[in-house]
């Protein structure tokens, strides 16, 4: 007597309580392509984070140091993810509902915490259009901050380096100005410091109001 045995179904699946719960072809891809995508904004934002620093490309920061927008991204993308998960039908509903509220909260933080940083003025360096003093102001009223940069390079290439940061509560008595296409000054109070910058714009030292 010759025995055969049918083709084996290729299909990934898990048991639970008894019943054999298969994870279909669509779903499979569905599940793929959401671990790429949140893989991508993963990397966008570390980019962002990585080149927020000081001496970071100006470009990069702009687009991608945006944490809760990248987040908001994602969680459509973790949505996905989480219903074509091969499980039971009430764990699916009950994921993609902590994943609906994890929504609805990240969007009531964009609203109340909306970009509050706002450009005060720049200042180009004398004999160069490559170099320029920017200063922003970030937040509301008594909690904000004001912090001057140095925007080196032009174009893609730009990097931004920091040269004097005041936090909250400050006076925001100080003048940050040019004294040569290399030199900055910053008047504080009844002080006066210099600040050399390289060849790439990094700036000598930091100062910290």
């Amino acid at each position: 007597m010759i025995i055969t045995r049918g083709q084996r179904d290729e299909r990934p699946e898990r048991r639970t309580g008894g019943r054999t719960i298969e994870w279909t072809a669509t779903e499979r891809r569905v599940f793929g392509a959401a671990l790429a995508v949140l893989a991508v904004l993963l990397l966008l934002a570390a980019t962002g984070h990585y080149n927020a620093r000081s001496g970071g490309y100006l470009v990069l920061r702009e687009w991608f140091d945006r944490p809760l927008l990248l987040w908001t991204l994602a969680l459509p993308v973790l949505m996905a993810a989480v219903i074509t998960v091969p499980w039971w039908m009430w764990v699916r509903i009950l994921l993609a509902v902590v994943v609906a509220l994890l929504f609805a909260g990240t969007m009531l933080l964009c609203i109340v915490l909306a970009d509050s940083t706002v450009g005060k003025g720049s200042q180009e360096a004398p004999g160069r259009a490559d170099r320029r003093i920017v200063e922003e102001e970030t937040g509301w009223a008594l909690d904000s901050s004001r912090a001057y940069y140095v925007d080196a390079g032009t174009g893609l290439t730009t990097r931004r380096w920091l040269i004097v940061e005041e936090g909250p509560y400050g006076t925001f008595d100080e003048t940050v100005r040019w004294s040569g296409p290399d030199r900055i000054e910053v008047t504080a109070g009844t002080g006066t410091v210099t600040i050399d910058l390289a060849a790439d714009g990094r700036p000598s030292r930091e100062l910290h109001l």
